[in-house]
């Protein structure tokens, strides 16, 4: 068997040699490889050489290769062997060297600025030495694994770390340091008012904290505003309720947002007219002092309350409805979501009357009397369906004298059906007629006036 030993001191015993992998001295505590070239060996078992020199067998050890913690001086051996014959190697001593530890200082400014470069480095690096940067706060940019590491500050970072691990031959050591960072960028929105009028115009407060300059940009698309002064103003004039969302972008790149809802009031709609057109339509007319997208239509039918009754987008609007029936109606305008008051409140009876009766020239016929009944009982069925049906003198007109208990009578329904109604009182051109009295076309024209 030939052996060959190299890097280690040898004792002579034998033929045979040892050769290591490493340097002839390590650092103490550190590891160190022994290797044996033997030509032919079937088997090796080491040998430690004791202080008094007796030889101490190393139980387990028995391949080519040893490796050994050294703290303090120690010598090794090894027999290789095959079938037919026994070598042992010379005695390799291998020698322990004093761990310098490597400095672990690190350098940092003290304030780093968000969004923006910064370094952290150790102080005094050491020859050989292997750097491993990990940086809680921002982002490493280079120099990860040199004694200088370069990152970027996380715009939302309150405060930076700095770690590293310095390697040299016999240890690792930790190093870190912490870093404050400059203020965080912010723009905060006020107005003196959060609800105005549809038309009138607001001006928005914008303040900015950060590194300047700043760009500012607006989320309803508004010209987008850059400087360096930390306040300016902008002057809206919303249609509709608005909420605006200002996002300032400091000098860095690091963003901040802020949003201010403003209310608009929408003035209701106004002079809701209501008039049945044929006996299944009825037609509604309004104005608006304003702007709207919509308008929404309510409409009380007898036995209920106001309930949804369709939409428009301009007046007037015709809307279906059923014969000798009496509805109330209010409209109201929606604007970017934004809802106004109810307008006025106005009754449409689907009974059609024929032309306006004139004195003198038209003749008042039963069937005048029984189209007003027939309306003013649906005004009453409107107000309270519960109520058993208006009692009239004359049930039958036919042939019957005109009265004027035939007007009264009729008075007295619709006027207590408009109070129930809450609709204003009816104004009549002409008073009531007295017994004896012959009513005229006025008193005919004003009852129609007051059930459509």
């Amino acid at each position: 068997m030939a052996y060959s030993f190299v890097n280690r001191t040898i004792d002579s015993r034998t033929g045979a040699t040892l050769r290591s992998t490493d340097p002839k001295s390590v650092s103490s505590g550190s590891s160190a490889d022994l290797t044996v070239s033997a030509s032919g060996a079937t088997g090796f078992q080491w040998y430690e050489v004791a202080a008094d020199g007796a030889d101490q067998l190393l139980a387990g050890q028995t391949t080519s290769q040893l490796t050994a913690t050294v703290s303090s001086t120690r010598r090794f051996w090894v027999r290789a062997k095959n079938t037919t014959c026994t070598v042992d190697s010379n005695v390799a001593t291998i020698t322990p060297t004093a761990c310098t530890e490597p400095n672990t200082a690190v350098t940092m400014a003290t304030t780093v600025a968000r969004g923006a470069s910064a370094q952290a480095s150790v102080s005094q690096p050491a020859g050989g030495a292997s750097y491993a940067w990990t940086v809680t706060g921002g982002t490493i940019t280079s120099g990860q694994t040199a004694s200088t590491v370069t990152f970027t500050v996380h715009c939302d970072a309150a405060l930076v770390t700095a770690k590293v691990d310095v390697t040299v031959a016999c240890t690792t050591k930790p190093g870190s340091k912490n870093a404050s960072t400059s203020a965080a960028s912010s723009v905060t929105l006020a107005s003196a008012r959060a609800t105005i009028p549809q038309g009138s115009s607001e001006t928005i407060t914008v303040e900015l904290t950060g590194t300047p300059p700043w760009t500012v940009t607006w989320s309803d698309g508004a010209p987008s505003w850059s400087g360096s002064e930390t306040s300016f103003e902008r002057v809206v004039t919303p249609s509709g309720t608005t909420t605006y969302t200002a996002t300032a972008t400091d000098k860095n790149g690091c963003p901040a947002s802020d949003s201010l809802a403003l209310t608009v009031t929408l003035p209701a709609p106004a002079n809701l007219a209501a008039a049945a057109i044929s006996g299944t339509q009825v037609r509604l007319d309004w104005t608006l002092a304003g702007f709207a997208d919509s308008f929404e239509i309510e409409r009380r039918a007898p036995g209920g309350g106001f309930v949804s009754h369709g939409s428009a987008t301009t007046s007037p609007v015709t809307l279906s409805a059923s014969a000798n029936t009496a509805y109330l109606y209010r409209v109201r305008a929606v604007k970017a979501g934004t809802r106004s008051g109810w307008s006025n409140v106005d009754l449409a009876t689907t009974v059609i009357f024929g032309a306006d009766v004139v004195a003198r020239e038209t003749t008042l016929t039963a069937s005048h009397i029984t189209q007003l009944r027939t309306a003013v009982s649906a005004v009453r069925a409107l107000w309270n369906s519960g109520l058993a049906p208006a009692v009239f003198t004359d049930a039958t007109l036919q042939g019957v004298a005109a009265k004027a208990i035939h007007i009264t009578e009729l008075r007295n329904v619709l006027n207590e059906a408009r109070t129930g109604l809450l609709l204003p009182a009816w104004g009549y051109s002409t008073p009531a007629p007295t017994v004896g009295q012959p009513f005229a076309a006025a008193h005919v024209n004003d009852l129609r006036g007051g059930v459509r």
